[in-house]
């Protein structure tokens, strides 16, 4: 959803993913589910929507459901760790844009 928020650039904002999910990786070992998250790669979702808001709530019901699937089945603090992954990505990926 962050890439695809402004036109243009995309290549950047994929890079920085990359790096974020390398850097996350070279600190294998330190939290579990993390590690499970980062080992993957990122999964594109090639469904075209007909507007930014169709993408918006498309991506906001993936990151919900990821976190009601967790909820209960890791700890606290890993759930904690999740969210705060996530949202650390999605911010360098909007930085990366480096257009306002």
């Amino acid at each position: 959803m962050v890439i695809a928020a402004q036109r243009g650039g995309t290549l950047r904002e994929s890079f920085s993913m990359a790096t974020a999910y390398a850097s996350a990786r070279r600190q294998h070992g330190r939290r579990e589910l993390l590690d499970a998250v980062v080992a993957a790669r990122p999964q594109v979702d090639r469904e075209r929507y007909g507007s930014a808001e169709q993408l918006a709530e498309r991506s906001l019901t993936h990151v919900t459901r990821a976190v009601a699937v967790l909820d209960g089945r890791v700890t606290p603090e890993e759930l904690d760790e999740y969210r705060r992954f996530v949202v650390n990505l999605t911010r360098q990926v909007a930085a990366a844009h480096g257009e306002g």
